[in-house]
Parts: C-alpha cells; sequence; structure tokens
C-alpha cells in the first residue's frame, strides 16, 4: 500500500490502513478456500512521520492478525525519500481442495457473497470532506472483513466452481474470472446486491458503483446447485466469452474499471 495512491492520511487512521494492509492479504487467502497462518510486514517510513502514526499503523496491524488468527513473524523497516511504502505478504494453509478462478462451467449460476458498492461510496464520502459521511460505508471502505470462513465452506463444497474476492469491483474481476475460465459470465445488474446506503442514489449510480467501485471483498464464484453459504444469485455462467452485463434485459455499460497502472484520484 502506498500513500497518495492506496490512502490518504487526511481522512484515513493510521489504524485503518494497518487494518486493510492484512485484511486484504487475508481476502486473497479466503478466496482460494485457505486460511491464513503468517506474514511478513515492510515498511517504508519517512523520517518525519510522526512516532504515534506508526504505532496506530501496528494496533491496526496486530488487531487485523487477531482477528483472523494470523502471525506477524518477521519482515523490515527502512527509511523512505517520499511516500509511506508497506508491503505485507500472507501466507496460508488451503482447505479441502484449492479454488482458482479457472474452474466455471456451463451448469453453474454466478453468487456473490454480501452487498456491493458500500466500500466506493464510503471512499467518496472521505475524499469530499462530506460532514455527515454515511458511517455503514465509511467503515466498509476502511475496515473490510474477508470472508474466510465462507471461503472454507466453498472449497469443502464440489458443486462450486471457479471463485475469487472482489477487489477491483465485479465489473472487472468477473470479467477476469470468465477469462480464466474460458466461458462468458452474464450478470443482470437488477440482481446485485446494494450495500444499504446505496439506497438513496439514482439507480444507474449505485449500480455503477456497485460494479466498478471496488475493495468490497465479497466472494464472487460459481457453483451448480444450492451455495453452501448464504449467498445472491447475480448471473450465470454462459458459452459466449466475456463479461455480459444486462439491465431490465438489454445489454448495459457504464463506469470506468480500475486500473491499478492508471492516473487515479488521490487516495484512490
Amino acid at each position: 500500500m502506498v500513500e497518495g495512491v492506496h490512502f490518504d492520511r487526511r481522512w484515513c487512521p493510521a489504524d485503518a490502513v494497518g487494518w486493510k494492509l492484512v485484511t486484504c492479504n487475508v481476502s486473497d487467502i479466503a478466496a482460494m478456500g485457505g486460511l491464513p497462518e503468517w506474514a511478513l510486514l515492510t515498511c517504508g517510513f519517512p523520517g518525519d512521520l510522526p512516532l504515534a502514526w506508526a504505532e496506530d499503523l501496528l494496533d491496526g496491524v496486530a488487531r487485523a492478525c487477531a482477528a483472523f488468527d494470523l502471525a506477524v513473524v518477521g519482515g523490515d523497516i527502512t527509511g523512505s525519500p517520499g511516500p509511506i511504502v508497506l508491503s505485507l505478504s500472507a501466507f496460508g494453509i488451503p482447505g479441502e481442495r484449492v479454488l482458482t478462478r479457472s474452474a466455471a462451467s456451463l451448469d453453474q449460476g454466478l453468487y456473490v457473497t454480501g452487498p456491493l458498492g458500500a466500500s466506493a461510496l464510503g471512499l467518496r464520502a472521505l475524499r469530499s470532506g462530506a460532514a455527515d459521511p454515511p458511517p455503514v460505508a465509511v467503515k466498509a471502505h476502511l475496515y473490510p472483513a474477508p470472508r474466510v470462513v465462507e471461503g472454507r465452506r466453498l472449497a469443502a463444497c464440489h458443486a462450486v466452481g471457479a471463485c475469487m474476492d472482489l477487489s477491483d469491483g465485479l465489473g472487472v474481476d468477473a470479467a477476469r474470472m470468465a477469462a480464466a475460465s474460458g466461458v462468458g459470465l452474464e450478470v443482470d445488474a437488477a440482481l446485485l446486491p446494494l450495500g444499504e446506503e446505496l439506497s438513496g442514489l439514482p439507480r444507474e449510480e449505485a449500480l455503477e458503483l456497485a460494479l466498478f467501485g471496488g475493495e468490497d471483498y465479497e466472494l464472487l464464484f460459481t457453483c451448480s446447485g444450492t451455495p453452501p453459504v448464504p449467498a445472491v444469485r447475480v448471473g450465470r455462467v454462459v458459452a459466449r466469452p466475456g463479461l455480459h452485463v444486462l439491465l431490465d434485459g438489454a445489454p448495459w455499460s457504464r463506469g470506468r474499471p480500475f486500473d491499478h497502472f492508471a492516473p487515479q484520484p488521490e487516495g484512490q
């Protein structure tokens, strides 16, 4: 996580940076049905960084590690001539099998484990300096909760095919799953579960946040039959390659997918 790219100290508390540094990695392990075990932490700090900020960062790391039974067993610390640069590499053990994004098949539906778009709404409110930001959305952005338990249950169910976590947004990640599996995915945008604080937005604006906002850290998976975890069916696997988003029965396209190497608004 790089200051000015992944977080902004003006509105992102240091403990939240530490929490997310851990949980975004734990989410990757959860998406493969694994159990997090240990991690390596590297910090690059500018010389004028207040000690209290670094202490709060490590408090957030410690709380997240305690929540998900993860041990930091080593790493490194160094000075940085520019922004704060943080890296955490997490390691885990597999469940009954390793879930991948490449195992979707034509007899399966497409599911998501929870609401989408709240994190993006929270980020937008924080970045704009809103006087009364939506609290649930802000919490979703600053303190995401990876779906470790759900991932383990998905790995134990052989009706489940492909699985991945939603970090860059369903509209981006579903396309990656389709390409990896050599199939197509059809998404009915009207079925997308929306974060509760998106209800006051215009319909298409809310759907755009759900599809392209990113950092939801829910699990997207394919399954034949009834899923083994609470989930919402949002589409199906189809033969035509690529991602096909429909709204009210017609093709729908809106929003700009996240690109890690494109210029981003400060604090994205």
